[in-house]
């Protein structure tokens, strides 16, 4: 480092833009080895006067001090890694750290009833953020939406309705649309997963909440996907008659699944134009297709062409009148 035009002499040496707290730093690390950071030296600024002078070591070092002291080796939450655990995130996305990075997302999002309302998360830049809600979406799947789903409703009961919050609203509201989309695409591959059937314990306390979503979903289903879930509706209602005597569901949840197949079929006799065009049409049976058209809403043109002759009496009346008006 301090080799050839840098070599030590009398005359002092001058670094332009570094502070003495991280040039101390780094000479304790150069001759002493020392890892531990002094609690006047900036972090980043340290990194980045590493960086400058190619001690590629340093991110090393720095990586294991925010472990310990800003993460606390990632443990269970308390008020320490909650508050310092998010710039810790901020630093690694900033330089690059991935593995840290990803560490401190994970963790975040575990722990996301407490930490996507804290004050020290809502400080961070919109990049950090962004990264917290891109790793809640790639890792949603049909058996964790309802989690999903359920926490953001949490958090939006809960979270303050301050300045400060604003950016966590967003990010809260943001998943949860996915979320919502998610089941709207995968609709039938929801229904059928287990975590759907685990909805029943417990649901007496959540079955408004879930309704409410449900219908959110069964009306923005794609049309060409509306059929399935009908279907699939269908089959569900079935099973769960032929078992109502062995009270293998509750009462509540057998109620749910009535309801949501209700509101699918009053989503295909509004759509049911489009619907009959789709392929899952061929899945539902005939009583079934005469039933949606019967209660369908459109209408039938029985003459769709107009009659040339009307049409052209029609035009000499107009001609005329555009006459009459320029005279």
């Amino acid at each position: 480092m301090l080799g050839g035009s840098w070599r030590e002499t009398e005359s002092d040496i001058n670094l332009e833009g570094v502070s003495p707290s991280v040039v101390e730093q780094l000479l304790l690390y150069l001759y002493g080895g020392v890892v531990d950071l002094m609690e006047s030296c900036a972090v980043e600024e340290f990194i980045m006067t590493a960086d400058m002078y190619g001690l590629e070591g340093i991110k090393t070092v720095v990586v294991s001090y925010l472990k310990r002291d800003y993460c606390h080796m990632f443990h269970k939450l308390c008020p320490g890694c909650e508050e310092l655990l998010p710039e810790a995130l901020t630093i690694a996305v900033a330089f690059r750290m991935d593995p840290l990075r990803d560490r401190c997302v994970d963790w975040i999002n575990r722990n996301v009833l407490k930490t996507w309302r804290s004050k020290s998360l809502a400080k961070q830049p919109q990049e950090v953020l962004d990264v917290c809600y891109q790793k809640a979406v790639d890792e949603m799947n049909e058996e964790t939406v309802f989690e999903i789903l359920l926490n953001c409703e949490n958090l939006n009961q809960n979270v303050q309705r301050l300045r400060w919050c604003e950016p966590l609203l967003c990010l809260i509201t943001k998943l949860n649309d996915s979320a919502i989309e998610f089941i709207s695409c995968n609709f039938v591959q929801v229904l059928n997963s287990s975590a759907f059937y685990k909805l029943d314990k417990g649901l007496g306390y959540k079955i408004s909440l879930l309704k409410d979503i449900f219908e959110v979903v069964i009306k923005s289903l794609p049309i060409n996907k509306a059929c399935e879930a009908y279907h699939s509706l269908l089959l569900n209602c079935i099973q769960i008659k032929e078992h109502e005597e062995e009270g293998v569901w509750s009462q509540d949840f057998c109620n749910f699944i009535t309801f949501l197949f209700q509101k699918c079929e009053d989503f295909l006799k509004l759509h049911v134009h489009q619907v009959i065009n789709t392929p899952g049409w061929d899945l539902l049976s005939k009583a079934t297709q005469s039933k949606l058209l019967e209660g369908g809403n459109f209408v039938v043109l029985k003459n769709p062409s107009p009659d040339p002759k009307k049409l052209a009496k029609c035009r000499s009346k107009y001609l005329n009148y555009l006459g009459t008006n320029r005279n």
